[in-house]
């Protein structure tokens, strides 16, 4: 969020992400409840029981969707920091450049070539393909 506003005239108003019917909190930070949940609990005990997780999903959205909405957000974690490390290669590190979620900075030929953001979390999208490439190769 410390980029939202690039660009922005600096006595603009802050506009908001939802329209206020859709809105589900009252600060923005609280969209990234369960990212707290998790960072807090997991620093604490790292065999925090999925028991804590499931109560929370349940609280908030329901007996019958918050186990849905739960195995979403978790799979989806799997596969987004992925995007945000390939949406801002490196060299282009997002901290002060742009909003990751809403903008991307370069060309399909130009990501294959980039390292990502964490280099030691994952691998280039060419290595990344040579690597399942090889797998195929083994199987």
């Amino acid at each position: 969020m410390a980029t939202k506003m690039q660009d922005h005239p600096h006595e603009m108003e802050p506009f908001e992400l939802l329209k206020p019917q859709y809105q589900y909190y009252d600060w923005e930070f609280e969209r990234y409840w369960h990212f707290f949940q998790v960072f807090g609990r997991v620093g604490y005990n790292p065999k925090t029981p999925d028991e804590i997780w499931k109560r929370e999903f349940q609280k908030r959205f329901g007996k019958k969707a918050g186990p849905y909405i739960q195995q979403a957000l978790h799979r989806a974690s799997k596969i987004l920091p992925r995007i945000v490390a390939y949406t801002y290669p490196y060299n282009m590190f997002p901290t002060t450049r742009g909003w990751v979620g809403k903008q991307r900075m370069k060309d399909l030929p130009e990501y294959a070539r980039a390292l990502p953001s964490d280099t030691q979390q994952f691998l280039s999208i060419d290595n990344t393909a040579k690597y399942h490439n090889r797998i195929k190769l083994l199987n």
